[in-house]
């Protein structure tokens, strides 16, 4: 092995040394400063193995989709381990329907320059991959030869009050290179408050709207290949 390829490879193993961490961060049976330790290092460990893979951090996510607001993208939950895979060893991002099936549904969401927190918004709820340690994760991108998507029947698009207009349904292959950010939503209850920023720790501590701290979250989010 020549030394490049040795030094790739041990850049890689320290990288997904530390997304290992972050996967095995779990706080279920663990009192509540536990919790908080184990999510902020997953955090952490996410962090630093992003950034090293070129990755800027943003602590204000919406200056990333101010960026991306008019690019033509796909917004998905998805896999920490699979997007880590795709983002630290360059390697293809299969999106395929369970079981093989042929029957579409939804999966991601088209980002929309005028509702774009929408499509995030639903994104997260619509995905159901979730890391053990309580932070879910989205990924977009763009549409790739290698990536089909397509919009859905619009039974899928109605659903009691909620607006499921940028729902879509996507197989193939999301290529490394594709991938413009990462987007992280962390429980607040989790999360240090000394690690808040300050618009954060105002909203947190704002009781006059109702709304629980066990309820709210924490965004972070990495841009890739600008």
């Amino acid at each position: 092995m020549n030394e490049a390829n040795f030094f790739k490879k041990e850049m890689i193993k320290e990288k997904k040394s530390n997304i290992a961490l972050a996967l095995d961060s779990s706080p279920h049976n663990l009192s509540d400063k536990e919790k908080e330790q184990a999510v902020y290092s997953a955090y952490l460990g996410i962090k630093k193995a992003f950034e090293k893979a070129g990755g800027e951090h943003y602590e204000d996510v919406n200056g990333i989709y101010e960026k991306f607001r008019n690019d033509d993208l796909i917004i998905r939950r998805e896999n920490l381990e699979r997007l880590s895979n795709a983002i630290l060893e360059q390697q293809d991002l299969e999106i395929k329907f369970h079981n093989n099936t042929k029957q579409e549904y939804p999966n991601c969401t088209q980002w929309d320059p005028y509702a774009y927190d929408r499509a995030i918004r639903t994104a997260f709820l619509e995905g159901f991959e979730r890391s053990n340690d309580g932070i879910a994760v989205c990924v977009g991108f763009r549409k790739g030869q290698d990536l089909k998507v397509n919009d859905l029947n619009p039974k899928f698009k109605e659903v009691g009050n909620i607006r499921r207009d940028t729902i879509r349904s996507a197989s193939g292959e999301v290529h490394p290179e594709d991938i413009r950010f990462v987007v992280m939503q962390l429980p607040v209850k989790f999360f240090p408050e000394e690690a808040l920023t300050d618009k954060e720790h105002d909203r947190v501590h704002d009781t006059s709207n109702g709304t629980s701290k066990k309820s709210m979250h924490v965004f972070r989010g990495f841009v890739f290949n600008e």
